[in-house]
């Protein structure tokens, strides 16, 4: 499975921004295969092993600067990768948009961050949907994590009040989907 390199390019970002003297640590204890993408410049339309790219390095920073609460690190980096994506006229769109079109933008985006991914969305009540990640190969509790916190954010900035993502199901756990509550005021 294989990840964009404008996702990945948020992740040295982040940790250069919030936790700037330490970055070279966080380098030093990814493994090879992690440290070669990152000493690198990240091609933002280039392909790389989500593995390598994004599940160990959000691992690593759980490890080195929050405790090891990889929920807690997931979201907070989901936050940050949102505010880096919808900036400039892209903020103006989601602003403008209802949060129905920004959940759909959202799962438009997650596909052309994350080869491959097959993603649907229900929509019931008008403040809530539930999206459900249908087909997702390297599927891990961080990754989902991290997708909800960047979705909660979108909402947020968009003008929504009380977002909340919740993953009610989830592959890394073995379920056969992964499955995310949304809601918003």
């Amino acid at each position: 499975m294989k990840i964009k390199g404008t996702a990945v390019q948020t992740i040295p970002d982040f940790i250069k921004k919030i936790h700037g003297d330490r970055y070279q640590e966080w380098l030093n204890a990814l493994p090879m295969a992690s440290q070669l993408i990152f000493k690198r410049m990240i091609i933002t339309s280039g392909w790389f092993p989500i593995e390598e790219a994004l599940t160990t390095p959000l691992k690593v920073t759980a490890s080195l600067f929050y405790h090891n609460d990889q929920e807690k690190t997931a979201r907070t980096m989901g936050l940050f990768s949102a505010d880096e994506a919808l900036t400039g006229v892209y903020k103006f769109f989601v602003k403008m948009g209802s949060p129905k079109f920004l959940i759909e933008r959202s799962t438009s985006m997650m596909k052309t961050y994350f080869e491959p991914c097959e993603i649907q969305v229900f929509y019931g009540a008008s403040n809530g949907c539930i999206m459900q990640i249908t087909h997702f190969p390297k599927s891990d509790a961080i990754i989902e994590w991290n997708i909800a916190g960047w979705i909660e954010r979108a909402l947020v900035i968009s003008g929504c009040k009380s977002a909340k993502v919740i993953v009610t199901r989830s592959m890394a756990k073995k379920d056969s989907i992964t499955e995310l509550t949304i809601s918003w005021e």
